[in-house]
Formats: C-alpha cells, structure tokens, sequence
C-alpha cells in the first residue's frame, strides 16, 4: 500500500505542479553597465500609504549610473500622468535620458509616451514581461523606500551606494552636500571648474567599481546555477504562475506552474514565445526563468528529476 500510494503521488499532476520547487537551472546574468550620467533611467511605480490609509501612486526614476533617484507622488498611474511628471520633474531639471527603461506596464507603453519620446530626441527600452529583474535598478530602490525611515536622522550621513562608492549627489556635482558635512565645503561653494573636476574623478572611481560589481554578481550567479536551460521550437515546457494574474482561488492553493505549453518560436537566446490557450489571456512572450522544462520517468521506477519532478504520460 506505502509503494502504490508513493507512485501515485510521485505521478500525480497537481501534486507535482503545486509542490514543484524552483529550478536549480537559469539563464546567465547579464549587467547592464554604464558609464556616464543619464546613459540609462530607470521608471516604475511603487505604492505608498498616504496619511488617510489610502493608497498613493509614486513615479520612482532611477538614474543607472550615479544611483540618482527621485520619487514623485502621483494622482494615478495613466500615461498623461507619467508624460507630465517626467516632463516638468526630470527632464526639465536634469536632461534628457538615452535611453529610458520600464517594464511594459500600457502607462509606460502608450502612444502618448512614445511621442514624447520622439520629439524630444530619445529612445525607450522594456523589460521582457513578467520579468521584474530586468528592471532590478528601479525595484531596489522601491525596497530602500520602504526601508527609509520618516525622522531626519536616516540625512544624517550620506547614502554611500555599494556599487560606486560614492553618493549620488557626489557623482552630480562633485562634492557632499552641506546636510551632510554640516558645513559648507573648505573655500566655499566648488567652483565650476572645481565641480567639473571632481565630477570626472568621481566618474571615474564609480565606473571601474561598478564594473567590478558587475563582475562579481554575475561569477556569484553563474556559481549557484551553473546549469543552463535550453530549449528548442515545438518543445514543451511548463510556466511559472508567479505574477500572473491568474489565481482564481487561494494563492497557497494554486499550482506553482500550468501546462504544458508548446514552444512556438525563439525571440531570442533568452526569451521564447509559447502556445496558450485563448482562456489565459496574458503576454505569450516569457523569460527563460519562468519556464521548466518537461521530462518523462519510467513509470515502474519513479524518480524526481533536478529541476521539477517528472510526470508520467
């Protein structure tokens, strides 16, 4: 009876779909490094509570390279919203990026958001969907917003960024700011040319330490999964339900992976485009992380394979 009650367990689908753990395999990390200010911003979203327990939108933009944030309150999360707010907050202020990176929320996407961004002369670029890390600069910093603490004491040293080296506000202007040293600098206020020299030694300094950052969370990555998944087209593989939008009863209940879906094409090495079925109505493009691949045991000796459990046909 233990023997035959194992088997069915080992061969039962939903068991499997809803136990599976993650898969030890994943793609290679790959950094996007850049070199100098604007080079690459960051947007996103991120929900705050407002004084009244009610929900406030805030515009988080991120400057890749000095680590520059700036948050923003919004009224609501539509496209006008989001043209404006970059207009007169950003762009006006600190220039125009090149290019500008989000994810593809329809806010970001909108025909609205792609003309502002050709009359002023830059480019856009997404993340692929349901692939919160490709926009990991703008959700680490949501993370330290929330971290941040509402008294004056969290200004009392400067917010040294682990990847440069440096403040953000160093990296801009080329020296800490009085709330920080309590002082003005020695001599007074930097002059431009002083500003514009100790910019560039800064620019310098975070260039080479982010780089090295680089290096270093990719070889950790690469170290932990030193498996790769592959796939081919016309393979079937099974997809990750995490921020699908699709749980329709307990988030404990519903199974940790759906399918399997036939691979219908390969974007590229790191995306492929899959086969749903006309009731999932989400993007069918997907992230190499959020598939499994599908195997099949020898049903008189059932076995658990590395990356997911296998079912028997």
């Amino acid at each position: 009876m233990e023997k035959d009650v194992r088997e069915y367990v080992t061969c039962c689908k939903r068991c499997i779909l809803g136990k599976a753990p993650d898969p030890d395999a994943r793609a290679p990390l790959v950094s996007v490094v850049t070199t100098a200010p604007l080079e690459l911003v960051c947007i996103d979203f991120w929900s705050a509570e407002g004084a009244h327990n009610n929900s406030v939108d805030v515009l988080v933009v991120t400057d890749h390279f000095t680590k520059l944030a700036c948050a923003f309150p919004c009224p609501n999360q539509s496209a006008k919203t989001v043209a404006r707010v970059l207009w007169n907050n950003f762009f006006c202020i600190y220039g125009f990026p090149n290019p500008i990176h989000s994810d593809q929320g329809a806010n970001f996407e909108s025909s609205l958001i792609a003309e502002l961004l050709q009359l002023a002369g830059f480019s856009k670029s997404h993340t692929t969907p349901y692939h919160t890390m490709g926009n990991g600069q703008a959700e680490r910093f949501n993370r330290t917003l929330v971290c941040i603490d509402n008294s004056t004491s969290s200004l009392e040293t400067p917010r040294i960024s682990s990847a440069t080296g440096h403040s953000p506000f160093e990296i801009c202007h080329g020296y800490q700011p009085p709330i920080f040293t309590h002082q003005v600098p020695a001599g007074g206020v930097p002059s431009a040319r002083q500003m514009i020299r100790s910019c560039r030694k800064a620019w310098k300094s975070a260039r080479s330490a982010l780089l090295i950052a680089s290096r270093r969370m990719s070889t950790q990555h690469d170290h932990r999964h030193p498996r790769r998944l592959h796939f081919r087209v016309g393979q079937r593989v099974w997809l990750s339900t995490k921020d699908l939008r699709l749980r329709t009863e307990s988030h404990k209940l519903f199974p940790r992976y759906i399918g399997p879906f036939r691979i219908l094409s390969r974007i590229n090495p790191l995306t492929y485009r899959l086969q749903l079925p006309p009731a999932i109505r989400v993007h069918p493009v997907f992230h190499v992380n959020r598939t499994c691949p599908l195997c099949y045991p020898d049903p008189r000796t059932p076995s658990c394979h590395p990356v997911l459990p296998c079912l028997v046909s």
